[in-house]
């Protein structure tokens, strides 16, 4: 043994601090957990009537809300006043970084199944939570009976309903 160390252990010693640097590069170049991002999903789908005299909003009406949608048209059951119209949004959340979304595809349908409404969409931008939201106008819906909202976006569905039903 000299005074530097063990002999053998002088010419390991550059290979060793290769090393050393390698791997510390290559731990700081790698964030610790990283995983593969989460698939864009539908994070809720929201129906809301459009109230014809005052031209507000109605909260969030699809459920799990309770609500009891009788004679909608002149104000009854749970609507504050009368109410033909709805506006359904749908909250998408995705990545930040990739700042865009596959094609969303929104269908509403009667109580009787017939299409009235529908929308395709394909929001680029989100904010900084990755959040993106896309909005569909329905006329004429106050006695739509069953109503029901299908959400599609890549392998993902949604579906929502409320009823709104008119009678004597």
């Amino acid at each position: 043994m000299t005074a530097r160390g063990p002999a053998w252990l002088c010419p390991l010693v550059p290979a060793l601090f290769s090393c050393l640097l390698l791997a510390g590069l290559l731990f700081t170049a790698m964030p610790l957990g990283a995983q593969t991002p989460a698939p864009p999903m539908i994070e809720h789908v929201s129906m809301r009537l459009f109230y014809i005299y005052s031209g507000t909003l109605s909260g969030d009406i699809a459920p799990p809300a309770s609500f009891t949608g009788w004679n909608t048209i002149i104000g009854e059951g749970d609507a504050r006043e009368a109410a033909e119209d709805m506006l359904v949004t749908v909250r998408l959340r995705g990545t930040p970084e990739s700042g865009h979304f596959p094609p969303v595809f929104i269908e509403a349908k009667n109580g009787k199944g017939q299409v009235v409404g529908a929308r395709e969409a394909t929001p680029d931008l989100t904010d900084i939570n990755g959040r993106a939201h896309v909005a569909m106008m329905l006329h004429g819906i106050g006695c739509a009976g069953r109503l029901t909202i299908t959400v599609r976006m890549g392998k993902a569905v949604q579906k929502s309903s409320v009823n709104l039903d008119c009678g004597e």
